[in-house]
């Protein structure tokens, strides 16, 4: 187990859905809301030279070159 969730409607599920490749957690409650869950990042990357971004979380975007070790955080 990595994370526990709390949801709110003290702690009643309507029903728990995955995507089929897993990247998605949909949850709904009775009280009608609904909660989805980025349960893995995509890989997205580019390079330019000796630079390269790519994405470590859904708001983060880190850039880096390969012959000086920086690194920058993008948020």
């Amino acid at each position: 187990m990595y994370d526990i969730l709390k949801l709110d409607d003290k702690g009643q599920v309507g029903r728990i859905e995955w995507t089929d490749n897993g990247q998605l957690l949909a949850v709904s409650c009775p009280s009608g809301s609904l909660h989805v869950y980025l349960t893995q990042l995509p890989n997205i990357g580019a390079s330019y030279m000796t630079r390269v971004a790519y994405l470590t979380s859904i708001q983060e975007v880190t850039l880096q070159d390969c012959i000086r070790p920086v690194r920058t955080t993008l948020v």
